[in-house]
């Protein structure tokens, strides 16, 4: 039972698919892969996140930046130093 009515929507897809080929053909084009109208579709298809998580992250980004640089410029400091104790001059 179960497999009849797979086997009939199985059919039915198949249908829907040649008769899409067929007008598609019968214009004499083929599909385009990506039109504005598509762009459109997908656009509003997207789940856009909250403005409170959007914050959040922004302030995970600009915390884990100014982070990052106080790293930088710590081993910075630390190989100037160095190389000033060792008398490299650059």
């Amino acid at each position: 039972m179960n497999e009849d009515l797979e086997n009939k929507k199985n059919i039915k897809r198949e249908e829907r698919q040649a008769k899409k080929q067929h007008r598609l053909t019968a214009k004499g084009r083929e599909p385009k892969p990506s039109t504005f109208k598509n762009f459109i579709k997908e656009i509003k298809r997207i789940i856009w996140p909250k403005s409170s998580k959007s914050w959040k992250w922004f302030g995970i980004t600009i915390s884990f930046l100014i982070v990052m640089g106080v790293f930088c410029f710590l081993v910075t400091l630390g190989f100037t130093g160095m190389w000033n104790a060792l008398g490299i001059k650059i």
